[in-house]
This record gives C-alpha cells, sequence and structure tokens, in this order.
C-alpha cells in the first residue's frame, strides 16, 4: 500500500526538523523547498500511468551514422 502525501509530507517535516537540529539548515531548506515537487505522484489526480507510444509510429530516420 502507498502511504498518502498527507504522511510523506508530515515525515519530510519530521526529517527536516531533525535536521535543523543537528545543525542541517542549508539540507532542511532543501527539503522544504523541493517535498512538494517530489510527492506530486501521490495526489490524487495524478495519473496512474505514463501514456506510451504508439508501436506503429514511424521515426525519422536520417543518413547520419
Amino acid at each position: 500500500a502507498m502511504e498518502s502525501r498527507a504522511s510523506a509530507l508530515a515525515k519530510a517535516e519530521t526529517v527536516a526538523s531533525e535536521m535543523e537540529t543537528r545543525k542541517l539548515r542549508a539540507a532542511a531548506n532543501c527539503l522544504r523547498e523541493g517535498i512538494g515537487e517530489t510527492t506530486t505522484y501521490l495526489l490524487d489526480e495524478y495519473p496512474a500511468r505514463a501514456p506510451t507510444p504508439d508501436p506503429h509510429q514511424q521515426h525519422d530516420r536520417t543518413a547520419e551514422p
């Protein structure tokens, strides 16, 4: 089972707080800034699968080796 986005964000905040107590403020800020984008796959409206390319699609060919 996949964890919810809310619990992932809460865990990230816990880790960021621990980083700050260890004087790793820059790392904590980096985590806080990037966690929203990192957890987008946990959003309900996120597509379940990326679209696959058409297997019958012609690819451009060049004379260049």
